[in-house]
């Protein structure tokens, strides 16, 4: 990788580009701020303005902070700027994987570097990239001797003359010795071509041999973790302090919550290397740094480090985003070509969770079907299918044929029966339960679901919307708000249940932060919550900018809130958020 200044240093147009691409990747579309406070320091700095960027400049131009603004007690310059680097590191591990262009924002400083990235071939190899043996054999061309410069000939002079012993005919600028180089270049290279060609036969006997055998019969009995699933293992690195060896010990009890990979407690002889490797590192006094490593490249993909780390529980939102089917984890191998069976299906399941259409739901869906009895049978691959059927029912995907709430229900029982220790499991449950309007029951899972997880933060996020569900609305946005705030990653869903539950509860300064969560989301009612926070804070020209914004997307909402609201929260909820929409200005 290039260093992002000097002679090596991206062109404009190439680092305007690289800025275009990381702001409008999905990675950037939950954080506004984020993606003003990136925009504006790359824009300053190819701007010849890099001198500007400290942190009372940038409170005052990008955070609207007052000539009183002192960054030395007021974080948010700094905050931000963690959690934009942070931002950076997860964009270039999964969507920008393959970006040429690598834009970084130093520790300790807040003028951006551009880098050209070097990409490896990691992935798995297709048969356009097979060399056929050509590098593992002795198939090295060698370039053809050079040849000595012809004399010129005169006009009229014979082309060929004969030789004195009655040799071959001599050309013209070539002796015999340059023949004889080449005689030797081309047997040498013959001698090359049948070695690799033999190569060749070894591999394509070897591949017949594999496609003939007959598949190994699955086990008999489900295991806890098919082998399907990645496989990771955790190890201490540099000097091993008892800090570090006490966090890596945690790590190791960590991972058992996230059943999404096979932990490999510890290296045995002939035993094949775990896919990745989470190394545990000091830094400074108090501060400890995790990573992931991808072993078969060994290549840092991603790495988080906490200044003070009291415990654990300090990386429960790097954990989440990590090691979850949405996570860096899943990305890197789905990137990677390098992920097949019930992993799989996890993956394409948290995709189309991130962006619900018919066709990553079928595809996902189809995926859990085809899935051998060994991985459909699994707890993670019931309480998924149970998530699925409960979103067609609700957004009438039209597969399965016989979907219903009931299905849904019954596949989530069966996935909590065989996997009574899967915290996945128990909110799959919950989840049906609340769509079945029993929140008391739906709670009560989810909570289960907790106690089972309590470093995975989408288990308590569905509990905060459980709770949200059973008119909690105190406890939701609590609940909502620490496990945003710990995975600043997170479904939009997240962001649009905290402000409801902020606005029933009168947390107005949790309100803003749900709305910001929610800058740049056009269904109308995010719309329409942002309008309510923006007129709560006193935000008029948002207010009435977002008010033209759902008056023209031309929704159900928009020309007939009244209706939207009586059938989307009946009671007390809706009421209120009409009221407040209408004392906004907002009145059809």
């Amino acid at each position: 990788m290039h260093e992002g200044r000097g002679p090596d240093r991206p062109a404009v147009s190439e680092i305007k580009a690289a800025l275009e691409a990381v702001t409008s990747s999905e990675a950037f579309a939950r954080s506004e701020r984020a993606r003003s406070l990136l925009s504006y320091l790359v824009e300053a700095e190819l701007a010849g303005q890099a001198d500007r960027l400290k942190g009372f400049v940038i409170g005052q131009d990008v955070f609207g902070k007052d000539d009183d603004f002192d960054p030395s007690m007021d974080a948010v310059v700094r905050v931000q700027a963690g959690r934009l680097r942070d931002l950076l590191v997860a964009y270039y591990a999964g969507e920008g994987r393959n970006s040429p262009i690598e834009i970084k924002v130093p520790k300790g400083s807040y003028v951006p570097t551009y880098h050209r990235r070097v990409h490896a071939n990691g992935g798995a190899r297709i048969i356009s990239d097979l060399d056929f043996g050509a590098s593992g054999s002795a198939l090295k061309l060698e370039p053809l001797p050079p040849r000595r410069a012809a004399p010129s000939i005169e006009a009229g002079s014979p082309t060929f003359k004969a030789t004195p012993q009655g040799g071959p005919a001599a050309i013209p600028g070539v002796d015999i010795a340059d023949d004889n180089l080449l005689t030797n270049y081309v047997v040498r290279n013959v001698r090359r071509f049948w070695m690799a060609l033999g190569t060749i036969m070894v591999l394509l006997g070897a591949i017949l041999i594999v496609v003939l055998l007959p598949d190994p019969k699955p086990p008999q009995i489900v295991p806890t973790t098919p082998g399907s699933l990645p496989t990771i293992a955790v190890r201490a690195t540099g000097d091993a302090s008892q800090e570090v060896a006490t966090i890596a010990g945690g790590l190791r009890g960590a991972l058992a919550q996230f059943p999404t990979v096979t932990q490999i407690a510890s290296a045995r002889a002939n035993q094949d290397l775990p896919d990745y490797a989470l190394t545990v590192e000091q830094v400074g006094a108090d501060g400890i740094s995790i990573a992931l490593v991808q072993m078969a490249s060994d290549s840092v993909i991603w790495q988080h480090t906490e200044p003070v780390v009291a415990s654990v529980a300090d990386f429960a939102g790097p954990l989440t985003e990590l090691l979850t089917a949405s996570g860096v984890l899943y990305a890197d191998a789905y990137g990677r070509n390098a992920i097949g069976g019930l992993a799989r299906c996890l993956y394409l399941s948290s995709r189309f969770y991130l962006r619900q259409d018919g066709d990553r739901f079928r595809e996902a869906y189809q995926c859990f079907e085809e899935l051998p009895p060994v991985d459909r049978n699994h707890p993670l691959a019931h309480a998924e299918l149970a998530g699925l059927v409960n979103e067609t029912v609700n957004d009438n995907y039209g597969y399965p044929a016989d979907a219903s709430i009931k299905k849904a229900l019954d596949m989530a029982r069966v996935s909590v029966e065989r996997g009574p220790a899967y915290a996945s499991s128990h909110r799959a449950l919950g989840s049906i339960l609340a769509a079945r309007k029993e929140n008391v029951a739906a709670v009560s899972a989810m909570r289960e679901a907790v106690r089972l997880s309590p470093l995975d933060q989408t288990m308590a996020a569905a509990l905060g919307y459980a709770l949200f569900n059973n008119g909690e609305y105190g406890e939701a946005a609590t609940t909502l708000s620490v496990a945003g705030t710990k995975m600043r990653l997170h479904p939009k869903w997240w962001d649009y249940t905290l402000l409801l539950s902020a606005f029933m509860d009168g947390r107005t300064d949790l309100m803003r932060e749900a709305a910001d969560g929610l800058a740049g989301e056009t269904r109308s009612y995010y719309v329409a919550a942002r309008i309510i926070a923006a007129d709560t804070a006193g935000d008029t020209v948002l207010r009435d900018t977002l008010i033209a914004e759902l008056g023209a997307s031309n929704t159900s909402l928009a020309k007939d809130p009244v209706a939207y609201y009586s059938r989307r929260f009946p009671g007390p909820l809706g009421e209120k958020l009409l009221e407040a929409l209408r004392k906004a200005g907002y009145a059809r």
